[in-house]
C-alpha cells in the first residue's frame, strides 16, 4: 500500500503507512527498504533521511553504520549529485580501520565517479597524498589511472612497484604486459623476461 501511494505521490498515505510499519519493527532492514522505495520513486531526500534515522537505532555495530553510510553516498550518486557522494565516501574512508574490505570498494565507486566526471587527475592527488604506503592493489589502480592521464613513466613506475610486492602474481605480469603492448613500444629485451615467467 505505501509503495501505491508513493508511485501516485500520496505522500500522507506513504508516511502513514511508514510509521505504522516502522513501529511495528524498526530495524536497518525495513529503513533499508523503506529507502529504496523512496529512491525507485526519485525522493532521494526522504530516502537518505530514512538511512540517517536508520543509524541512530541502539545497538548497530560500526559495519552497519558504514554500510548505511555506503548506501547514503550511492544515494547522492544515483543523483548525479558527485560532490556530496565523495563528501560522504571521503568521510567514511577516514573512518573505516586499516586494512577493512570498504576502502577498496569506496577507492572504486570515486575512481569510477573521476572518470565519469573527469576529474580523474584531481583523484590522483588525492589518492597520492592518502595511499602513503600503497597496498598490491592500490598501486595496479594508480598504475591504470596514470596511463588513463598520460602519465606512462609513473604508470610503469608502478607497475614495478606491483611486482616488487608480489612478484608471483599473475595479474600484475599481465596488467604490465598488456601496460608495453597497447602503451609503449616493447622493447625486446623484455620479452625472455615474460616467457620464462
Amino acid at each position: 500500500m505505501a509503495e501505491i501511494a508513493l508511485s501516485r505521490r500520496d505522500m500522507a498515505t506513504a508516511e502513514d503507512c511508514f510509521s505504522q510499519l516502522i513501529a511495528l519493527d524498526d530495524s536497518v532492514f525495513l529503513r533499508r527498504e523503506l529507502s529504496q522505495l523512496y529512491a525507485q520513486n526519485r525522493m532521494y531526500d526522504q530516502a537518505r533521511a530514512m538511512l540517517e534515522k536508520a543509524k541512530s537505532i541502539r545497538g548497530l555495530s560500526n559495519d552497519e553504520k558504514y554500510r548505511l553510510d555506503l548506501d547514503i553516498g550511492s544515494l547522492w550518486e544515483q543523483e548525479r549529485r558527485d560532490d556530496e557522494a565523495s563528501r560522504v565516501y571521503e568521510n567514511l574512508d577516514a573512518r573505516l580501520p586499516s586494512g577493512h574490505w570498504m576502502k577498496r570498494e569506496l577507492a572504486s565507486r570515486r575512481i569510477d565517479m573521476a572518470r565519469r566526471t573527469g576529474n580523474v587527475e584531481s583523484l590522483l592527488k588525492i589518492l597520492e597524498t592518502q595511499w602513503k604506503s600503497p597496498t598490491l592493489e592500490q598501486r595496479l589502480e594508480l598504475a591504470q589511472l596514470y596511463d588513463e592521464t598520460g602519465r606512462t613513466a609513473d604508470a610503469e613506475n608502478q607497475y614495478k612497484k606491483a611486482m616488487a610486492l608480489k612478484s608471483d602474481n599473475a595479474e600484475t605480469h599481465e596488467k604490465y604486459i598488456a601496460f608495453f603492448v597497447f602503451c609503449c613500444s616493447i622493447s625486446r629485451n623484455l620479452l625472455p623476461l615474460y616467457i620464462t615467467t
